[in-house]
């Protein structure tokens, strides 16, 4: 059963975004960096929250499917923001994740997973 973190009128959203939630591992030739924050979603609630702080940071509203592989830390992080994120507890899956690679002269490749 969904569930969300915060519990808002929808009279008060300003924003939302209906854009997917990603958590990405970057590769970079001397590093890996992992459980990056990542999804045209999520960018495009940064981008309202940016611009809206709290209070009317509760303007910004975005969903986030979070998996039985969740990291809390990540949790911690979007909760921080002060948005209307829904989180919707999906516990029969994992969360979607991405990975992003980069080679010699920058050169990308990605997968979606």
């Amino acid at each position: 059963m969904p569930t969300t973190d915060r519990d808002d009128s929808p009279d008060d959203i300003e924003f939302v975004s209906l854009g997917m939630f990603i958590i990405d591992e970057i590769e970079f030739a001397t590093n890996t960096v992992y459980d990056v924050l990542g999804g045209a979603g999520t960018y495009s609630a940064i981008g309202a929250r940016m611009v809206s702080p709290p209070p009317t940071s509760r303007g910004v509203g975005w969903v986030v499917d979070a998996g039985n592989d969740f990291p809390s830390k990540l949790r911690d992080v979007i909760n921080s923001w002060e948005t209307s994120c829904r989180i919707r507890e999906t516990p029969w899956r994992q969360t979607t994740r991405g990975w992003n690679g980069y080679g010699a002269h920058e050169h990308r490749g990605q997968w979606f997973g």
